[in-house]
């Protein structure tokens, strides 16, 4: 199991890296914060998505 108790976009992130690999994932933490860091993990229709590198300080292509 991979999960972020409490946590905001930027704990999930790396879960989503070994989420493939897990029997459960419970990265939606994030969606129960007012305020959750921005820019947040994008999430549509109960998907998890990881954003853009440019979004989390990388380069974009």
């Amino acid at each position: 199991m991979v999960g972020c108790l409490g946590g905001t976009s930027l704990s999930a992130a790396p879960g989503m890296l070994i989420a493939a690999y897990a029997d459960f994932v419970d990265l939606d933490s994030q969606l129960w914060h007012l305020n959750d860091r921005e820019p947040a993990l994008p999430y549509k229709d109960g998907v998890l998505s990881p954003g853009t590198m440019a979004d989390w300080g990388g380069h974009s292509s």
